[in-house]
């Protein structure tokens, strides 16, 4: 395979233990990683590119820095549960997505700060916290590595699956779209009880399911559309495709989950129903969350909590800008976006309508 530079050879298995914090120390959990490796790392090293070649860590440093980073980056509320969520989650997060960054070709190429930000990270926004990771990780990997098939790029992986996780993660029934649900059904193991969820459930699910595989995902939205919170909001799917490979030349392509969006592309900004310029007037404005919370400019405006303010985010409104008014137009092109670092729209009022246009 092309994108398969290395050769994966060998395996090993590194013990690490995880203390509690606090006053009163927890007992210590154990987290056992079994990493492959490649010809250009030693046994037990994670690899990170750097000046177009592999720069190799020892898997405990990775670890470590992976923990120090969820642990300084974590809305107040995780803050306050910490020694519940290292005794749970944290250790099973950290372990999947380091261990991707070696069982798969796509992965072991992501830049650091794109891995810490959107393949790490154990929730999205402020969603329940519940163990998806070892879930996903246990029903999805075998959709794209098994005996009989081996996915090798990521526009594979996300047209495998956000098209089968619906029912492979739910076999008693096919999720479905349902709009109005959020807050009440946003996190994937109640879409899974449930069975459906409106856009930022199913979002949230198809953005889980690509990090639990190593790619880097995140979700993306407005939180008015025209800026007037009666005209309802909507959130998507933001993939990490590489340097320059994605959309309007980023590093970042877009897309729906199956269920809120069928039949759309990585490829066509204009296969979306919302990408036009009736939603993009060049008042909506367009956001998506980042973990990292001392390098944000901005924040993410979660429609279903507009007062929450904690969650770090990145403005992309000069993309969809850029993409989506062209769209429906026969002569236009989309052009280069400019970033912008213009703050979210905040006083919009909380009492959001529940109207045909609400999508959360």
């Amino acid at each position: 395979m092309a994108m398969r530079l290395l050769i994966l050879v060998a395996a090993t298995v590194v013990s690490l233990t995880l203390h509690g914090c606090g006053e009163k120390k927890a007992p210590p959990v154990t987290t056992t990683i079994t990493m492959t490796t490649t010809f250009a790392c030693p046994y037990g090293h994670i690899p990170w590119p750097k000046d177009n070649t592999l720069d190799c860590q020892s898997v405990e440093e990775a670890d470590a820095e992976a923990q120090k980073f969820l642990k300084s980056n974590m809305p107040p509320w995780d803050l306050l549960n910490l020694e519940t969520l290292q005794e749970g989650i944290l250790g099973p997060s950290v372990n999947i997505s380091l261990t991707a960054r070696n069982d798969y070709p796509w992965a072991e190429f992501i830049p650091k700060d794109i891995w810490l930000n959107y393949v790490l990270p154990y929730a999205n926004v402020n969603e329940p916290r519940v163990d998806w990771m070892q879930l996903f990780n246990s029903k999805i990997a075998p959709l794209v590595q098994n005996p009989l098939f081996e996915a090798d790029n990521i526009s594979q992986v996300v047209e495998i699956l956000n098209d089968r996780i619906w029912s492979v993660l739910r076999p008693e029934g096919e999720i479905k779209f349902k709009g109005g649900q959020t807050p009440l059904i946003y996190d994937p193991m109640s879409v899974m009880d449930y069975g459906f969820a409106s856009c930022t459930g199913v979002s949230i699910m198809l953005v889980d399911a690509l990090r639990s595989v190593g790619v880097p995902a995140r979700i993306a939205g407005t939180p008015a559309w025209h800026a007037n919170v009666s005209d309802g909001n909507h959130n998507w799917v933001e993939i990490w495709m590489g340097p320059g490979k994605g959309l309007n030349g980023e590093d970042w392509t877009f897309i729906e989950s199956r269920p809120a969006g069928p039949g759309e592309t990585l490829t066509d900004p204009c296969d979306k129903w919302f990408c036009n310029p009736a939603h993009f007037d060049g008042k909506t404005q367009a956001f998506a969350p980042q973990f990292d919370a001392t390098t944000n400019k901005t924040i993410y405006p979660m429609a279903w909590d507009l007062d929450n303010l904690n969650i770090p985010g990145v403005n992309r409104t000069a993309y969809y800008n850029a993409l989506c008014q062209p769209c429906g137009k026969k002569t236009a092109t989309p052009t280069t976006a400019t970033p912008t670092t213009a703050a979210p729209t905040t006083t919009a009022t909380k009492n959001h309508s529940a109207g045909a246009t609400l999508m959360i």
